[in-house]
């Protein structure tokens, strides 16, 4: 067996698995804005991998935020989004994963 094309994915499985479970080329079908897309989100995943998503997400940040653009370009290199993060509600891809992150964490 070959090793995976992008292996940090395997680092990040929660957040990998959000990615392609609500944003994915027809992601509308859970909502048009952040907030619908995670309140469907919330209902279907347990709280505890809403929690480790969230940390998942401030790992990844960890790891490449030392510059907006540097964070942006290995999102887009490790996860192959359907999406396009950057200026999602006029949205850094920081700003923007934060978001989720908050609003994964909500009651």
């Amino acid at each position: 067996m070959s090793p995976p094309r992008y292996p940090e994915k395997t680092a990040f499985p929660h957040l990998y698995y959000l990615l392609g479970a609500y944003f994915h080329q027809d992601f509308d079908i859970n909502g048009n804005t952040l907030e619908e897309i995670l309140a469907t989100c919330r209902k279907d995943l347990p709280t505890e991998d809403r929690k480790e998503t969230a940390a998942e997400i401030h790992r990844f940040i960890a790891a490449y935020g030392d510059s907006d653009s540097r964070l942006a370009e290995e999102f887009v290199q490790i996860f192959h989004p359907d999406i396009i993060a950057e200026g999602w509600e006029g949205l850094t891809t920081r700003e923007w994963l934060l978001r989720i992150s908050e609003l994964l964490e909500e009651k």
